[in-house]
């Protein structure tokens, strides 16, 4: 059962391999997966090398890449729950980058596709303190499913979780229904700036001028919400709970030319995540959050090691 005093994170989702159609270089990548790493470095720094059990749960092909997959999480000291299938790829992403490192992707089919559901991943539910996921590892009917049952799962714990669901636009990979259904299982609904439009438009057909209008909108129509972070680039952050609003700024600074932008909200989602479950209130885990990030801007990859000084760099707004 392991520690009981560990805090107990998933990453639920697509793992994979992002490829660099131009260096043609592949890097271990997929946004639950990211999430992880980040997830467990960040507790590392927060509380201490055994603050943290994180697992990632997903599927991979019986490849040499999938094989690859379970080998790089053991070696982040991140636990395999990964199912394995036969008749898929592991999962690949072609990435294009631009001048200012933005990138564009072609997402094709692979083995995360078809999650299944299992016993452990149920005994693994109802242990999950902390659980991230999006909308693309669920643009298959089948690990749609598997999501769906792990959070549910999740909420029949009768102790408080974070359950956050990063929207995650991909392309023309996300529904409606998708939306409707995670948003109902969440309590923590982050979203970015760029986003918001398109989140707006696909569950009212009318995109939101006012991104922090769509995000109240959202937390004062369903009741499960207990806050929406939205993320606004180089300019900060702002959290929406029912009773008020905190905005992080970024100091000028403290702002970085981004290298890579591959990895920067999931390390924001999982720096953030960690200091909750450490306790801390919602500013002080912005301000980790948005130094996480903008060091993952600044580096090449979305899962860069921490420099030495991470701990004091990272902690001293604190």
């Amino acid at each position: 059962m392991g520690n009981p005093d560990k805090i107990v994170a998933v990453g639920l989702g697509e793992v994979l391999y992002d490829h660099d159609v131009v260096t043609d270089e592949y890097t271990f990548g997929g946004a639950p997966a990211n999430f992880a790493d980040h997830f467990l470095k960040c507790s590392r720094l927060i509380s201490g090398p055994d603050a943290a059990e994180v697992h990632v749960v997903s599927a991979v092909g019986d490849d040499e890449r999938g094989r690859a997959v379970s080998a790089e999480l053991e070696a982040r000291g991140l636990c395999d729950g990964l199912c394995r299938v036969g008749e898929l790829p592991t999962g690949v992403v072609d990435k294009r980058r631009d001048a200012a490192g933005v990138n564009a992707y072609e997402i094709l089919p692979g083995a995360w596709d078809a999650m299944t559901w299992s016993d452990a991943l149920a005994r693994l539910a109802a242990r999950t303190d902390v659980v991230c996921f999006g909308s693309l590892a669920q643009r298959s009917a089948a690990s749609h499913a598997t999501v769906v049952r792990f959070l549910d799962g999740v909420i029949r714990r009768e102790r408080p979780t974070l359950r956050v669901f990063d929207v995650n636009l991909r392309q023309d990979f996300f529904s409606r229904e998708v939306l409707e259904e995670s948003m109902a299982r969440c309590n923590i609904l982050k979203i970015s700036d760029e986003e918001a439009p398109r989140v707006a438009g696909c569950l009212t057909g009318c995109p939101a001028a006012d991104p922090g209008g769509l995000c109240r909108e959202l937390l004062d129509r369903r009741e499960n919400l207990e806050m929406v972070i939205l993320t606004e680039g180089a300019e900060g952050s702002r959290v929406f709970t029912r009773n008020r609003i905190s905005a992080y700024v970024i100091p000028r600074g403290e702002r970085v030319r981004p290298v890579d932008t591959v990895g920067a909200g999931d390390s924001f989602t999982a720096a953030f995540c960690a200091m909750l479950a450490a306790g801390y209130d919602i500013w002080p885990a912005q301000a980790f959050a948005s130094k996480v990030a903008a060091f993952v801007c600044s580096c090449a990859g979305a899962t860069p090691e921490y420099p030495a000084a991470a701990k004091t760099e990272f902690l001293e707004a604190l």
